[in-house]
């Protein structure tokens, strides 16, 4: 039972019209990194994203994955929050609680909504390879874009869903939880620009 509750619940989350939307997103959400690099200026990215835009690593790999994981950021700060809150705004609970415990249930949200960030990170890699072999002229050191990826997007996914969980499970209010999610990620864009300028 358990099993087929956690199959089911992850099916039923990626086939989510919303949860396609935000997966799409977030797969193309590094390119638009890519081509926003070069009409941001190296100061700008240099002090808000700790990035030196002149160099060819950054340009193909570390500033396209650090856009994608502020974009993919808000856009499943969206989807826990849809998710999550959907329980309570159809008042579903009454029904899932008898088969299994709350806890339960929201650890097989958490682990679907993982997988929509797993699907969306390789998505991400899959969509930026014809990127990187323009600018790079072949798959050589290819293994950067994958472990940056894995480590600044994914990380980011993963992050964002816990927190986004944690809060809203606290406050059990969407409002409250949105903002306190944006005020972690502004608030973490100004210790970044703290940290930069005080090295």
């Amino acid at each position: 039972m358990r099993n087929t509750f956690l199959v089911h619940e992850t099916k039923r989350i990626l086939k989510s019209r919303f949860t396609q939307i935000i997966i799409l997103l977030a797969s193309s959400s590094p390119l638009i990194g890519a081509l926003l690099s070069n009409y941001i200026s190296e100061d700008i990215s240099n002090s808000i994203f700790g990035i030196n835009s002149s160099t060819l690593l950054s340009q193909t790999i570390l500033f396209p994955a650090k856009i994608g994981a502020i974009l993919s950021t808000l856009a499943f700060i969206a989807l826990t929050v849809f998710e999550f809150d959907k329980i309570l705004r159809f008042r579903v609970n009454y029904i899932i609680e008898p088969i299994s415990s709350s806890i339960k249930i929201h650890l097989t949200k958490i682990t679907g909504l993982m997988c929509a960030g797993f699907i969306s990170t390789v998505g991400s890699m899959i969509i930026m390879i014809p990127h990187y072999i323009f600018n790079v002229g072949s798959l050589s050191n290819f293994s950067y874009l994958l472990l940056s990826y894995t480590l600044i997007i994914f990380g980011s996914i993963v992050l964002t869903i816990l927190m986004t969980a944690g809060f809203y499970l606290t406050f059990r209010n969407v409002n409250i939880t949105c903002i306190i999610m944006l005020l972690a990620v502004l608030f973490g864009f100004s210790f970044w620009s703290i940290f930069r300028f005080s090295k």
